[in-house]
């Protein structure tokens, strides 16, 4: 079993996520754009899912330029990472964000 306790930038590049800064605002549900972020609405949190996280994150590992990377990040908010090797690996369930960063920014 494989679980990843990191800070969010850190936990963003290992699990194949796009950064903290990017439209992407959430690596569990599909809300993304800044117009996302205050949405307090559950229902129109759908989460992602594993299948087809991993199924876009074939067109970015083939792309043959960085700029063919770059545009399959910006549309499905997902890149390459070692970890999709793993058949069992779910970056929702085993991406763990360190709670002393929340301690020490008082979240």
């Amino acid at each position: 079993m494989v679980v990843t306790v990191n800070d969010l930038p850190a936990a963003r590049k290992i699990a194949g996520f796009p950064g903290v800064t990017s439209g992407f605002i959430c690596t569990c549900c599909g809300l993304h754009g800044k117009t996302s972020v205050f949405n307090t609405d559950h229902s129109q949190w759908i989460p992602r899912n594993k299948n087809e996280l991993c199924r876009w994150a074939k067109p970015y590992r083939d792309a043959q330029t960085l700029d063919e990377q770059r545009k399959v990040l910006e549309k499905y908010g997902v890149c390459r990472s070692l970890l999709w090797l793993l058949d069992y690996w779910d970056p929702m369930w085993m991406l763990v964000i360190d709670d002393m960063h929340y301690i020490l920014e008082g979240v």
